[in-house]
């Protein structure tokens, strides 16, 4: 006889949480699955989404040239292609990039980022950010022979 109270005890439990609207939370989002990183990269941006990494190219004298590349793990695209250097703002989850292809603003927070060909076309706060050279990290093209 218990037992059948306790079954009933569940099932107008139930009914109340429906009839309330509660909905369970999602489980956990797991974004390594989702943006999973690899041996080449060097910094995990944010949620994984953006990530620089190690690439590498042959050089015409027979060597290897280790450089580092931007990438979007989403648009499966790579943002700069050569990358000179860095400055993680973290708490305005915006990576401030110096490359080949000028300035770059990576707001990762809003997945979205801009390039600028040279510093003139920057804002003012823009400008700020890219002159604060403690700040940031300078990457190192190397050669190997193969």
């Amino acid at each position: 006889m218990p037992v059948t109270y306790l079954y009933i005890l569940g099932l107008v439990t139930v009914a109340a949480l429906v009839a309330i609207g509660y909905t369970p939370p999602p489980p956990p989002v797991n974004y390594e699955e989702i943006y999973p990183s690899t041996p080449e990269t060097e910094l995990r941006i944010g949620v994984g989404r953006f990530q620089i990494r190690r690439s590498v190219c042959d050089t015409t004298d027979g060597k290897y040239l280790y450089f580092y590349t931007i990438i979007d793990l989403e648009g499966n695209m790579t943002v700069e292609t050569d990358l000179f250097q860095y400055y993680n703002d973290e708490e305005a989850q915006c990576l401030y990039a110096v490359g080949s292809k000028g300035y770059t603003i990576l707001r990762y927070g809003a997945g979205s980022y801009e390039q600028h060909g040279s510093l003139t076309e920057c804002d003012g706060a823009q400008k700020e950010k890219f002159c604060l050279s403690d700040k940031f990290k300078p990457l190192v093209k190397q050669v190997f022979s193969k």
